[in-house]
C-alpha cells in the first residue's frame, strides 16, 4: 500500500535498524499525522513508518511488539467504537514491559481511560493461531479486527491454537482483567506439548489450547455484565475502584490529614494520591518510547544487593540502628515485632521475622510496618487518635510514587495490602497487589514458568518471600474479582503435580504450603478454577456448557481428586507438628476448591449434590484442626467463606459462623466483613429464593474483600 515517503533527516529505514532498538520519538503533538499509516499507530497518535519489508505489519508495531491493526483510509466499523479501549490496551502493554518513558510501570492508568463493561467490545480474535492443522489459521480467513471466538482457560492438556491480542496476550474487557494481561501458557500432560511463540515480540509466548476443545465461533456481548459498583468507576486493568480524591498538599507535606477522616474510609483519600500522581504524570502524547536494552540495563542497575539475614534480637537491632529511628518509631516497630508479625504471617518461623527486621533496619523509616502496627492498635482501641496511622500511611504510599523498583518496594506494597486487610479491606487492596505483580513481572520477565522456577531458587531470601507472597495474592485476588490470574502460565510449571517423598512432601516444589498452608497443586487448582470462572463470565447466555463441564472435570481429575488421602495420616516419627498442620490445612483448601469448582459449573445452588458433598468434606477437615494453639482460621478465611456461603444446612451454618465469630481480635482483619457478607447472602437466599451471587452481594454492600 502506498504511504507518504519519509522526509530526510528522520530515522533510518526499519531494515537498517536493529529490531531491539526503539526509536525515541517526539511528543505526539509535534508529530505529523499520517492519513495512510496503520491503525495501531493512528489510534496511538504516532507517526507510522510504513510496512516492514516482506511483512504485512508496520515497522513500528513490529519493533514495539504490539499488534498491528491493519491499514485503510477509512476507519473500520469494528474499530469505531473501541478506539479508546484499543489505545488503552496498547498503552498498558507497553507500560507493563517498561517501554514507556515518563510514566512508571505501575499498571494503573488514568481515569480518563476508564470504560464501562457496557462499552467494551467482545474479546479480540487471536493474532496468530498455531499450526497448519488449526481450523482457525491465517489461511482460513483470518481478519485483523476483533473476532468472536471465545477462548476457554486451560484444559490442562495438549497443544493448541494460541490466544490473542497484543504479543499473543489475552486482551479481554478492560474492567474485567487485572493489568497488564495475564501471562497465559499451555500445560501439557506429555513432553510433546509446545507453546506457540510470537517471533515479533520480545519472547512472549501465546496460549495454546487443544483444537478439539474449541467451541464454534460465537459473537455476543450479551453476557458482559456491568461491573461498576457503589465504589465508583473501575480503574482500567487493575480490578480496583476509583477512590475519592485527596488534596494534593496532604500527601506532599508528608503529614496526616488535618481533619479526622471517617472510620474505614481514611485510606481511600490517601491512597488515591498515588493514582493521581500517575495520572497527572502525562498522557500518551507526553511519552517517549525507549529501547528494550535500556530498560533491561536500568533494571539491572537498580537491582538491590542480596540481604543476608542474621539472627538478632530487637534490642540488638536497636543498638545497631540507634540513630535511624526515633523513640516513637521504635515503639511501633516493637509492637509490630511482638503483636503484628505473628498475625500477619501466621505459619512463618524465625527466618521470616529476621527477614522483616533486616528490611526494617535498612529502611528510613519502615513506614509500611509502622503503619500496620498503628492500624492494629487502632482497630483494637477505636478511641485512639490515629495520627500515627495516617502519618505512616502517607509516608509509605509516597515512597512508592516513583515506582516499585526493588524487592523492598514490593514488600512495602504487600505491607499496604496487609494494612487494607487489617482494616477490613478498607482502603482498597487491589492497587497495591498490582504494584507487587508489576515488580514480579519485571524482575522475572517472560512467561516461562520453568525459567521462573530456576530464577526463584537462585534468588535471595527477600526476593523469594516477596515473589511467593505476590503469587498467593495474585491467585486469591483473581477469585475475589472473577478475573484470570496474571501469572497463570507460571503456576502451570511451578505447581503442577510432582512426586512426593515418604512424608508426602512434594519433590522439587516451591513450597507454597509453607507460605499459607496450601499445597502447590491445590493452589494451581484455585488458579485454574479462577480462570475458568472468568472465561465463563464472558460467554453468551445461549452457549452450551458442555465445554465448561469437560474442563472442570479435567481440573478435578488432575488436581483435586488426588491419589493422596484427603486427610493426612497421623504425624509419623521425624515429621514436625508444623508440617502435619500444613497438610491438614491443605486438606481444607482442597475440599473448598471442590466447592468453588462445582459452583462455577452449577451456579450458586447449595442443593446441588456435588456442592453438598464438598461442603461436608470441608467442614470435616476444619473440625480436625485445633485452633487453640494458634488462630489458624485466620489463614482459612477463603475455605470458611466458600463452605459457609454455599450451604443451607442450619447445623453447618452455625459451625462456620462459630469458627469465624470466635477468631481472636475479630476487629483486626477482614473476618468480621466476611461473616457479614455470608449472613447477607443467607438472608437474600431465604427472602428471594433462587441463586444469590456473593460477588454481587459484596458489591451491593460496598465491599471489596480479599479472602486471605
Amino acid at each position: 500500500m502506498h504511504h507518504t515517503p519519509r522526509p530526510r533527516g528522520e530515522s533510518p529505514a526499519p531494515s537498517q535498524r536493529p529490531s531491539h532498538v526503539i526509536r525515541k520519538g517526539k511528543r505526539s503533538e509535534a508529530v505529523a499525522r499520517e492519513k495512510t499509516g496503520c491503525w495501531s499507530c493512528r489510534i496511538r497518535r504516532k507517526k507510522c513508518h510504513g510496512k516492514e519489508p516482506g511483512k504485512d505489519d508496520c515497522s513500528d508495531c513490529l519493533r514495539l511488539g504490539i499488534q498491528c491493526l491493519g491499514w485503510g483510509e477509512k476507519r473500520p466499523e469494528w474499530l469505531k467504537k473501541s478506539v479508546e479501549e484499543k489505545r488503552e490496551q496498547i498503552k498498558m502493554d507497553l507500560l507493563a514491559r517498561n517501554m514507556i518513558k515518563g510514566q512508571r510501570k505501575g499498571g494503573l492508568s488514568s481515569p480518563n481511560g476508564t470504560l464501562d463493561d457496557s462499552e467494551s467490545p467482545p474479546p479480540s480474535l487471536p493474532a496468530v493461531y498455531g499450526g497448519p492443522a488449526s481450523p482457525y489459521s491465517r489461511s482460513h480467513g483470518y481478519s485483523r479486527h476483533p473476532g468472536a471466538y471465545p477462548t476457554p482457560p486451560s484444559t490442562l492438556f495438549g497443544t493448541a491454537p494460541p490466544l490473542p491480542g497484543q504479543n499473543g496476550m489475552v486482551l479481554p474487557h478492560a474492567t474485567r482483567m487485572e493489568s497488564p494481561e495475564p501471562m497465559l501458557g499451555g500445560l501439557s500432560s506429555d513432553s510433546s506439548s509446545t507453546t506457540a511463540v510470537d517471533k515479533t515480540s520480545p519472547g512472549l509466548p501465546m496460549l495454546a489450547y487443544p483444537n478439539q476443545y474449541f467451541p464454534p465461533p460465537v459473537h455476543s456481548t450479551s453476557s458482559t455484565r456491568t461491573s461498576s459498583s457503589a465504589h465508583g468507576d473501575a480503574v482500567p486493568g487493575s480490578g480496583a475502584t476509583q477512590y475519592d480524591r485527596v488534596h494534593l498538599e496532604a500527601v506532599a507535606s508528608g503529614t496526616a490529614l488535618k481533619s479526622e477522616p471517617p472510620t474505614m474510609a481514611w485510606g481511600h483519600r490517601q491512597a488515591d494520591k498515588l493514582l493521581q500522581n500517575i495520572s497527572d504524570n502525562g498522557s500518551d502524547s507526553g511519552m517517549e518510547e525507549i529501547s528494550l536494552e535500556k530498560s533491561k540495563s536500568e533494571s539491572k542497575a537498580r537491582a538491590p544487593p542480596k540481604p543476608e539475614p542474621t539472627e538478632m534480637s530487637l534490642a540488638t537491632y536497636r543498638s545497631i540502628a540507634s540513630n535511624k529511628l526515633d523513640e516513637e518509631q521504635w515503639r511501633w516497630l516493637t509492637h509490630y515485632d511482638k503483636e503484628v508479625l505473628p498475625m500477619q504471617f501466621l505459619l512463618h518461623g524465625p527466618e521470616t521475622r529476621q527477614l522483616m527486621l533486616n528490611v526494617a533496619l535498612a529502611s528510613e523509616p519502615p513506614s509500611a510496618m509502622l503503619c500496620l502496627a498503628a492500624v492494629h492498635h487502632y482497630q483494637l482501641h477505636p478511641n485512639y487518635t490515629p495520627t500515627a496511622r495516617d502519618k505512616y500511611w502517607v509516608s509509605a504510599v509516597t515512597s512508592l510514587s516513583e515506582g516499585v523498583r526493588s524487592p523492598q518496594d514490593a514488600l512495602t506494597a504487600l505491607h499496604l495490602v496487609s494494612v487494607s486487610l487489617f482494616s477490613g479491606c478498607q482502603p482498597e487492596w487491589a492497587p497495591f497487589v498490582n504494584m507487587a505483580r508489576n515488580w514480579c513481572q519485571s524482575a522475572f520477565p517472560g512467561t516461562d514458568g520453568n525459567a521462573f522456577r530456576r530464577a526463584l531458587i537462585g534468588a535471595d531470601p527477600l526476593t523469594q518471600f516477596v515473589s511467593k507472597t505476590t503469587l498467593w495474592m495474585d491467585i486469591f485476588g483473581a477469585i475475589s474479582t472473577q478475573t484470570v490470574p496474571r501469572f497463570l502460565s507460571w503456576y502451570r510449571a511451578l505447581m503442577k503435580p510432582k512426586g512426593v517423598d515418604i512424608n508426602g512432601v512434594e519433590l522439587d516444589a516451591i513450597g507454597m504450603d509453607k507460605l499459607m498452608g496450601c499445597d502447590n497443586e491445590v493452589m494451581l487448582a484455585f488458579a485454574e478454577i479462577a480462570a475458568l470462572d472468568a472465561w465463563k463470565l464472558e460467554q453468551p447466555t445461549s452457549w452450551s456448557n458442555f465445554l465448561l463441564v469437560d474442563m472442570a472435570t479435567r481440573i478435578s481429575k488432575e488436581l483435586l481428586d488426588s491419589a493422596r488421602p484427603v486427610m493426612p495420616p497421623r504425624a509419623a516419627a521425624g515429621v514436625s507438628d508444623e508440617v502435619f498442620m500444613r497438610k491438614q490445612m491443605s486438606a481444607v483448601f482442597r475440599a473448598s476448591a471442590k466447592i468453588y469448582l462445582h459452583t462455577v459449573v452449577s451456579g450458586y445452588r447449595p442443593a446441588v449434590p456435588e456442592i453438598q458433598l464438598a461442603v461436608a468434606e470441608t467442614i470435616a477437615c476444619l473440625k480436625a484442626i485445633n485452633t487453640e494453639k494458634k488462630p489458624y482460621d485466620r489463614s482459612l478465611v477463603l475455605p470458611l467463606f466458600i463452605a459457609g456461603v454455599m450451604t443451607d444446612d442450619p447445623v453447618q451454618r452455625k459451625f462456620i459462623e462459630g469458627r469465624l465469630s470466635n477468631i481472636k481480635d475479630l476487629s483486626v482483619g477482614n473476618c468480621a466483613q466476611v461473616l457479614a457478607l455470608m449472613r447477607r447472602v443467607w438472608q437474600k437466599r431465604e427472602t428471594d429464593g433462587g441463586e444469590v451471587s456473593w460477588r454481587e452481594t459484596m458489591k451491593d454492600m460496598n465491599m471489596s474483600l480479599l479472602f486471605v
